[in-house]
């Protein structure tokens, strides 16, 4: 669906959500979740607060809507690159997405560490047509793709059962340890290394995974892991 099929008000709600979640994600790169506040967020927007929640019923929602939204684009991404062969390349490409899209470690591990905090997780984001394709111009389709759970819960589950199937891993595969497994990958390495200061996702992330596919018995091999 082109942009011009989108009437002004879905256009001007669509950019300005997308324009105070980019502002909060430039922010979380170098403060805490909890040391920004609303109130500096809107004033350099120069919106007032109440318009603010118009659009987020809390801050929280701000994390988990950056988090729906990446997800979105990285899932579309991963469906353009990964082996349509393999099914287990499509988790191993979302990995590698994820520390590109997410390269600054103050960012994707104040989002983690907000998201462990939580009590119960927040998994009703919805994000419209509109701000799919605002969000990411000329990613022709994007509009189609749901946003995933959090931590890509749904969206593992649903390729690891695919790749059981396609016997790319053993019948008896435990499907829901290894979703904990990959989202443990996605959430703690993130942490661990901002606590150490090492500075190479990508390679962490390939490194667990390496391990996980191994444990797994995987029955592919991408030649680059």
């Amino acid at each position: 669906m082109g942009r011009d099929k989108y009437s002004l008000r879905e256009i001007k709600y669509a950019k300005s959500k997308i324009a105070l979640a980019r502002a909060f994600i430039e922010r979380l790169k170098t403060h805490r979740f909890e040391e920004i506040s609303i109130s500096e967020l809107c004033a350099s927007m120069d919106m007032s607060e109440g318009t603010f929640f118009n659009y987020f019923p809390q801050k929280l929602d701000l994390i988990h809507y950056i988090g729906a939204l990446s997800g979105i684009h990285i899932i579309w991404r991963t469906h353009q690159k990964a082996d349509k062969n393999c099914y287990l390349s499509l988790i191993d490409t979302v990995f590698e997405y994820m520390s590109e899209n997410f390269k600054n470690h103050n960012l994707v591990a104040n989002i983690a560490s907000t998201i462990i905090r939580q009590k119960q997780l927040h998994n009703t984001i919805k994000i419209t047509r509109a701000e799919k394709c605002f969000a990411f111009p000329g990613c022709a389709g994007i509009e189609d793709i749901n946003p995933p759970s959090i931590l890509f819960e749904d969206y593992f589950e649903e390729i690891l059962k695919k790749a059981v199937k396609n016997k790319e891993l053993p019948e008896t595969t435990d499907v829901n340890e290894a979703v904990l497994f990959l989202k443990t990958i996605l959430a703690g390495i993130p942490l661990a290394i901002k606590r150490e200061k090492i500075k190479d996702l990508k390679f962490w992330n390939r490194k667990m995974l390496k391990l996980l596919w191994k444990a797994l018995d995987r029955k592919y091999d991408r030649g680059n892991q």
